[in-house]
């Protein structure tokens, strides 16, 4: 008999099925022995086997109130494993607006009015099928195997620049390129709870992009952002808002864009006229390296700190902090 002390034991749906596997060959009695269950739960379990098998197989218990429309629920599950099975982002209020639109038709028999997919029925329903609202997953870049080494000589190459010229605050400065679709899609998506990798298929749009190059100083204070169009010949359009615009065929930065944006921001920038020393970091990229670009660099009074390869993702101050909150 349980004492108030006694702690329960609770099973997996996938669990369950592979004791009721083992009881169906071997017996009630050889399963209660085998995985130390009472017989009278691994009967049960048989009984509901019908049941377990249309649970989610990471679900632990078949609690809470039940489906009142459940065929209805059961093509809405249906339609959203058969757009995951496809790489496709579902959220949540996607689902409400199936719900709504599959409760009007005559099959399901639910009087008018009665369904309305709320906020509310729409937990629930992610709760009774084991879905939750995940982040699409990544692959994480991985870091160099001296990374650590790597770190600290950065830091004490700034530190030496710093304590040589002393640069204020509004001269010290960071910039990296951001690239922009024209097609933006969610990285967030109605997914089985426990997935490891959580697949979103995109457009094929997501090709289709420009680039935006965003600095700072650290100050606080923001330089003008730089646009990038993918194109040979500048767009017809209304710049209103000051912002530099340019070309390149593949809408990315190369040394020629480079030299626009040391000229039209970094030397517009507040303080860019008074030749003071100053100081810039960016990242290892090829175009930021080149002779011509340290040329323009030095003859601005400035100096370069480039951040080592493979870094990016921990020392790259704006991707860390700015762009991509």
């Amino acid at each position: 008999m349980a004492t108030a002390n006694t702690k329960r034991q609770s099973y997996t749906t996938a669990e369950k099925l592979k004791v009721i596997q083992f009881a169906e060959q071997q017996g009630n009695r050889s399963a209660q022995r085998e995985f130390d269950i009472a017989k009278s739960n691994i009967r049960l379990w048989r009984r509901s086997k019908e049941n377990l098998e249309k649970m989610p197989r990471l679900q632990r218990a078949n609690r809470g109130k039940k489906a009142a429309w459940l065929r209805l629920e059961q093509d809405v599950m249906a339609w959203i494993t058969e757009k995951r099975n496809n790489g496709l982002a579902i959220l949540p209020t996607m689902i409400r607006l199936k719900a709504i639109k599959l409760s009007k038709d005559p099959q399901y028999d639910i009087p008018a009015g009665q369904f309305k997919a709320s906020n509310h029925w729409c937990q629930r329903f992610m709760k009774r099928n084991g879905l939750s609202l995940r982040q699409k997953t990544t692959l994480a870049q991985r870091l160099p195997p001296d990374y650590e080494e790597k770190i600290v000589q950065f830091h004490q190459y700034v530190i030496r620049q710093r304590q040589a010229h002393n640069y204020p605050l509004h001269l010290v400065g960071n910039m990296d390129e951001v690239p922009v679709q024209f097609d933006t899609l969610s990285n967030r998506t109605v997914n089985a709870v426990g997935d490891k990798t959580v697949m979103i298929r995109t457009t094929g749009n997501e090709k289709n992009c420009l680039t935006v190059v965003l600095a700072c100083a650290r100050d606080g204070s923001k330089l003008k952002p730089l646009v990038i169009f993918k194109r040979k010949t500048m767009p017809k359009i209304q710049n209103k808002h000051g912002v530099v615009v340019t070309v390149q065929e593949k809408g990315w930065m190369d040394s020629e864009t480079m030299k626009i944006w040391i000229e039209k921001v970094w030397c517009a920038r507040i303080g860019g006229l008074s030749r003071r020393m100053s100081l810039l970091v960016f990242d290892s990229f090829e175009a930021h390296k080149t002779e011509q670009v340290k040329r323009s660099l030095k003859s601005e009074n400035t100096d370069l700190s480039v951040i080592p390869g493979g870094l990016t993702s921990v020392l790259q101050p704006l991707e860390l902090s700015l762009l991509f909150k």
